[in-house]
């Protein structure tokens, strides 16, 4: 069986705590977080340290997120965010 790869929406306190769950401590064999998405200025910079920590692609748009390869999405964003998309 292949990997399941996810994407994640926030990297808030959340989008890290499944970031670390999936990838780092490995609770679930076969799922990886392979994708995460925040648009917010803040997080650019922990984005790109998430992509070389563990590997994974970064996104600060939304269109290009949906387009990564990865087979289902975690919501992990505020209210305000998620009433927006």
């Amino acid at each position: 069986m292949s990997a399941v790869k996810i994407g994640l929406i926030g990297i808030g306190t959340i989008g890290m705590f499944l970031l670390e769950t999936f990838n780092k401590n490995q609770l679930l064999p076969g799922y990886r977080v392979e994708s995460v998405y925040d648009s917010r200025e803040k997080s650019v910079e922990t984005l790109q340290q998430l992509s070389t920590t563990y590997a994974l692609s970064s996104f600060t748009k939304l269109e290009s997120f949906l387009e990564s390869d990865v087979d289902i999405i975690i919501e992990c964003a505020g209210i305000e965010v998620v009433a927006q998309y």
